[in-house]
């Protein structure tokens, strides 16, 4: 069973996602837009005094209309591998090209290791989770860091984004075309987008039971990825995780969250 590494994430940040602009979620305050500056430049006459651009305009965003940090995890597999991840949470609107960059640290504050990865889209209030396994660090890391860059807004007429992706009919069960009692956890996909959507990622979660000794209730204790390549609309699309041999508890997953 896989070891808890750390339980809470520390130092995450939250920025803009483009040159120019810089939204901040650590406090309850209205997060400030800074337009761009403008990359043309005017040339005065000679006689005349140079001529500045004005300055930016702020703009003011609500903090509930970005996206939040909803919880991590970092688990050691005992063989030298480290499973680690992020969930995080849309807010009011849709947003678009959200940027994550992952850090784990060692007890010294060292950077063992390094991720990127990013979110095309992201529902108003979806929950999509990122990660991977970590192998052949150089130190143990003890700490988890991420930067969650708060994307576009995808809700203007140009962007076209209407639509979200259920997960229905999850369940645990063997796979009727093995001999061996292999279990596999099953669903469906069910898209309310117009368009067919693509290369979707899944992620199946398992928490720690309210009686867990070893770690907190409700603490993320093992997390499954899985690929699917489409949805389209009107078309319940299944996946399937296969979970025999896999380091996972019994009973289907508490959730499994879509990432787009």
């Amino acid at each position: 069973m896989r070891r808890w590494v750390v339980g809470v994430a520390a130092g995450v940040a939250v920025t803009g996602a483009a040159a120019g602009v810089a939204w901040w979620s650590v406090s309850d305050d209205d997060a400030v837009e800074s337009a761009p500056a403008s990359t043309s430049s005017i040339v005065a006459p000679v006689t005349s005094a140079p001529m500045s651009a004005p300055p930016p305009v702020p703009v003011t965003v609500d903090p509930a209309t970005l996206v939040q940090l909803d919880d991590v995890w970092l688990l050691d597999g005992g063989d030298g591998s480290y499973d680690w991840g992020i969930i995080v949470m849309g807010g009011e609107v849709a947003r678009r090209d959200i940027d994550v960059t992952v850090r784990l640290e060692d007890a010294t504050g060292s950077v063992v290791f390094t991720a990127t990865d990013s979110l095309s889209m992201l529902a108003p209030r979806q929950r999509s989770a990122l990660g991977g396994t970590a192998r052949a660090l150089q130190a143990q890391p003890v700490r988890i860091e991420a930067d969650v860059s708060v994307g576009y807004d995808a809700d203007g007429p140009r962007d076209g984004i209407t639509g979200a992706i259920d997960v229905r009919a999850v369940e645990r069960r063997v796979d009727p075309r093995s001999n061996d009692g292999s279990e596999m956890v099953t669903g469906r996909l069910r898209s309310s987008f117009a368009e067919p959507v693509e290369d979707i990622a899944l992620a199946a979660i398992w928490r720690a039971p309210v009686d867990g000794d070893a770690v907190r209730a409700g603490d993320i204790v093992a997390v499954l990825f899985r690929d699917v390549e489409r949805v389209r609309p009107g078309v319940d699309a299944r996946f399937e995780f296969p979970v025999t041999g896999r380091d996972v508890p019994s009973g289907p997953p508490d959730e499994v969250l879509v990432a787009m």
